[in-house]
């Protein structure tokens, strides 16, 4: 599924769908998804101990595409 960076604006806000982000920070954040209880943009993050948790991404996106695909083998 090739994609193009969109307007955050039409981002799709489920929990079950993964996009990269572009923030104000100028940073990409990979495999992001909205957490509709939370009402915010999550990814994994390393927690305490070295565990991986869902962390709130840090800086408000301003755009969003889905994950390129990955490379044929």
């Amino acid at each position: 599924m090739a994609s193009e960076w969109q307007d955050i604006a039409s981002a799709p806000k489920s929990a079950a769908t993964y996009v990269d982000l572009w923030t104000v920070h100028g940073e990409r954040v990979t495999d992001a998804r909205w957490n509709p209880d939370r009402q915010r943009w999550e990814h994994w993050s390393i927690g305490g101990f070295d565990s991986m948790e869902w962390a709130r991404v840090d800086g408000d996106p301003t755009h969003w595409m889905y994950p390129p695909e990955p490379p044929s083998c």
